[in-house]
């Protein structure tokens, strides 16, 4: 929708051209929408990330009595070659299962973590949008409530089979008491130095961070940077805390998946496409509500090891049948044809 002066620019030179414009959104917010409605219907085909954000445009159109296309397409990213290639997800090429495993021992020891250390991780622009500071309140519940349950201050008042709702059986029940548990809880959050960071919002981050020393303890921040496979690698866990509408889509979801990364997600927006609760991670509301049942989610991890990889592995399955590059370009390819087919003599 950024584009749309440039689009409306095109289309006064290229009469005809309405004909064969394919359009491409990747914004949900509303004034991206006010910025293009009064050109949308001259596409030929509107192609949104999530079915969750075409229904948004749609809703909004029908408000303001906003003619669109008849053809609307949705058509999801996909994890890049060298994301895909460091992951291993072609049988054919990339990095075999054991050099992953090397990577990840290697960046877990240079980063300080021992294996009984679950890693969370969380990478983008840091602001309220994106959810970091209920993160860090999140995080520091589950600190508190893992320490006392250490204590035995909080035993049998703590079900983690009770706080995953609507378990389905996907992944196998455990009893916490006979399952392996990590020992403590290690969050990464970035992007540090990013121009989209929020200052004001940083310092209240911190500010919570310095009143609790077993969260400072936890937390570690990494630069804002285009080589993420290796925090990928030896990472455990990745947070979406998207908050409001959530993400478009969420990029950085997939990328995680790929890496057989367990994710816990706002139940909004292109996350509650992409991660399907209780089999590839587990969802909870945006807002202050959230907070509760996230640092549930952690605790119930934290004290269920085991979960971590086959929740993982059914994810990193997932982007295989649906995020790739290649069926990316196989559906775009036939959207385009659609539009080259039609009769432009009419």
């Amino acid at each position: 929708a950024v584009c749309a002066s440039w689009i409306e620019q095109y289309l006064t030179y290229n009469k005809k051209g309405s004909g064969r414009l394919a359009w491409w959104i990747m914004e949900n917010r509303r004034e991206y929408f006010d910025r293009s409605k009064h050109i949308l219907s001259d596409a030929n085909v509107l192609i949104f990330l999530s079915e969750i954000q075409s229904q948004q445009w749609q809703i909004w159109s029908r408000i303001e009595n906003i003619a669109l296309p008849d053809k609307i397409e949705v058509l999801p990213l996909s994890v890049n070659d060298e994301l895909s290639f460091k992951a291993g997800l072609q049988e054919s090429y990339g990095i075999s299962s054991e050099k992953r495993r090397n990577l990840r021992d290697q960046v877990r020891k240079k980063l300080g973590l021992q294996p009984t250390d679950m890693l969370m991780m969380t990478i983008s622009s840091i602001n309220p949008g994106k959810g970091q500071l209920m993160l860090l309140k999140a995080a520091l519940m589950a600190i508190e409530a893992a320490g006392k349950l250490h204590s035995g201050d909080l035993e049998n008042s703590y079900d983690p089979v009770e706080i995953a709702n609507e378990w389905d059986g996907s992944t196998r029940r455990v009893n916490g008491g006979q399952e392996k548990r990590f020992q403590s809880l290690k969050l990464l959050i970035g992007s540090v130095g990013s121009k989209s960071n929020k200052v004001l919002y940083v310092w209240q981050m911190l500010d919570l961070i310095s009143k609790h020393p077993q969260l400072a303890k936890a937390v570690m921040w990494t630069p804002a940077t285009v080589h993420v496979a290796p925090l990928y690698s030896a990472a455990d866990v990745y947070v979406m805390n998207s908050q409001g509408i959530g993400e478009t889509f969420g990029r950085v979801t997939i990328e995680a998946m790929a890496f057989g990364l367990l994710i816990l997600g706002t139940d909004a927006g292109g996350t509650r496409e992409i991660v399907q609760n209780n089999v590839t991670g587990f969802l909870h509301p945006v807002g202050s509500p959230g907070v509760l049942v996230l640092a549930q989610h952690i605790n119930y991890l934290l004290s269920n090891q085991s979960l971590l990889e086959g929740m993982g592995q059914k994810g990193r399955e997932k982007v295989k049948k649906m995020y790739l590059k290649g069926i990316m370009y196989e559906k775009l390819a036939k959207i385009l044809k659609n539009c080259l087919d039609k009769d432009f003599s009419k």
